[in-house]
């Protein structure tokens, strides 16, 4: 028998197409899911630890500067500033060009119950009824470091008087605590 090619039976590989991922490749997408959302959730943490303490840092010294700004400016306006005559530092006199007067304190923080503050007073007295300080104790900051906040050097003949104001400014006493939002600044 002749062989013609229309005799030869065509036999196809059929080849099957699974639909569907192997546990291989499922395990290793779920790997570099974990791996992404892990990374994605430090990043976002980081980001917003860092504008808390910027943001808390900001405010303690934005406040910290106004004080300055309000003493400085008390000061350069008046005739004439004295120290407490009792020699402690945590208070000044200051005498306006209209003869009036300023007497401006400076109170310690008392540690987890109330914010140091810095307050005026024309008579001397209720200090803490005029303060410059924000006096809440979670939102406002607190003053420490009065005990030398003030000291005047009087005029000589060959230089001005002196006004020397140091203080530190943090936050609130009854502030959230945590070390990572923790803010102090120093003025002088």
């Amino acid at each position: 028998m002749p062989f013609h090619k229309s005799s030869i039976v065509d036999r196809r590989s059929t080849i099957v197409i699974k639909k569907g991922f192997t546990l291989i490749e499922t395990v290793v997408v779920l790997g570099i899911l974990t791996f992404v959302t892990g990374s994605t959730l430090v990043l976002i943490t980081n980001i917003l630890k860092s504008n808390n303490q910027a943001r808390i840092n900001a405010e303690v010294k934005q406040n910290g500067q106004v004080v300055l700004d309000s003493l400085e400016s008390q000061i350069r306006n008046a005739v004439s500033v004295t120290s407490n005559p009792y020699g402690v530092y945590s208070d000044i006199n200051i005498e306006k060009a209209d003869g009036s007067h300023l007497h401006i304190h400076c109170e310690n923080s008392i540690p987890g119950v109330a914010n140091g503050w810095i307050g005026t007073s024309p008579d001397g007295s209720n200090y803490q009824n005029n303060p410059i300080t924000n006096l809440d104790p979670i939102t406002g900051v607190s003053i420490s470091g009065c005990s030398e906040i003030f000291n005047v050097i009087a005029p000589s003949t060959n230089s001005p008087g002196l006004v020397i104001i140091k203080f530190t400014v943090s936050q609130g006493v009854a502030a959230p605590l945590r070390k990572d939002f923790e803010a102090k600044a120093s003025f002088q």
